[in-house]
């Protein structure tokens, strides 16, 4: 068994890591957390058909392959959305990944074609938009987290979503840009950087579905008390589940 093969059956398994822990602790309930189970499960079928673990037409294959990349970045920054810091930031990441997706479509209509020339000229803007807001969010967390001692699983997250999308744009610009005949090393990198980061990603996930199961707990207490107070005109209202969805979301 040579490297090369032995860490492409590693990083599968780790791909497949963060799709457990999401289905297991039920964090696709979770509204956004949905698009990185999707975004995992994605990556982990892929894996299985580069490895040769289910065997399929290379040019389907190659289909998948393509079609994963144009759903990489709307996927993932679907999923930031859970970072930012107020509903204007909201709309601004929305509205942007909105204009990405038309800007994917507009490509491949122009191009009349699925293809390696369509990832190149369609990842490249995406994968900036992502680096930005993820180092945005890394500074963001990181800050609270040492600071505060507060939302460690998110500050996990966001860094290991971070290192991924700087290997994964070192690896863009050698295979697309410069179009390096290494092939073979580009795989060893994904797959190194596929461990670590899935990895990182699984604990950062367990730590924060931990920290929301103690929220939910919170405004369960919240909903009993204000229905015991409810009747009684000098008792101040509890704080709706909203304002403090909000308190924790976007802090």
């Amino acid at each position: 068994m040579d490297l090369q093969y032995f860490l492409g059956i590693v990083s599968t398994l780790a791909l497949l890591s963060p799709v457990v822990i999401l289905l297991m602790m039920g964090l696709y309930k979770h509204k956004v957390y949905g698009a990185l189970l999707i975004y995992c499960f994605l990556a982990f079928i892929y894996s299985l058909m580069t490895e040769n673990i289910i065997n399929t037409p290379i040019r389907f294959e190659r289909f998948f392959a393509y079609t994963y990349n144009l759903l990489d970045v709307p996927l993932i920054m679907t999923f930031l959305l859970l970072f930012a810091k107020s509903n204007r930031q909201r709309r601004l990441m929305t509205r942007l990944t909105g204009l990405y997706l038309l800007y994917e479509i507009i490509v491949v209509i122009a191009m009349r074609a699925l293809n390696k020339d369509t990832i190149a000229i369609t990842m490249g803007p995406g994968l900036a938009m992502v680096l930005i807001f993820c180092t945005l969010f890394f500074m963001h967390r990181i800050k609270i987290a040492t600071t505060y001692q507060k939302a460690i699983g998110k500050a996990i997250i966001i860094s290991a979503i971070l290192f991924a999308y700087v290997c994964f744009s070192y690896i863009y610009v050698i295979h697309y840009i410069i179009q390096l005949n290494a092939v073979a090393d580009a795989f060893l990198l994904y797959y190194l950087v596929a461990i670590i980061y899935n990895i990182t990603l699984t604990i950062g996930l367990v730590i924060e579905k931990k920290r929301v199961r103690k929220l939910d707990e919170l405004l369960v207490t919240r909903k009993e008390l204000t229905e015991i107070f409810a009747q009684d005109p000098k008792t101040k209202p509890a704080i709706s589940n909203n304002e403090t969805a909000d308190s924790w979301r976007f802090n």
